[in-house]
């Protein structure tokens, strides 16, 4: 960075504050406040209602039993 510094002292600078934007988290508040508006211009609500559950990780996860039979790739509807 030092190269880049003395050939670019603005960009240098800007790389800073960048950098210790990214630390105090601005950038991710930032992100969150344009999503909000952007979902509210849309008529939707503020934060999503919906989500995606992984199957992997619901059948490994600590509340289901580990004698609870999984559906098997070429076999949705046959248990064993």
């Amino acid at each position: 960075m030092a190269a880049v510094a003395l050939r670019f002292p603005a960009l240098a600078d800007g790389l800073l504050v960048l950098h210790a934007l990214g630390e105090d988290k601005v950038t991710e508040q930032i992100l969150a406040v344009l999503r909000r508006r952007a979902r509210a211009a849309q008529g939707r609500a503020d934060e999503p209602t919906a989500g995606i559950i992984d199957s992997q990780s619901v059948k490994g996860a600590d509340t289901v039993p580990s004698k609870t039979p999984g559906v098997r790739r070429g076999q949705e509807g046959q248990r064993p």
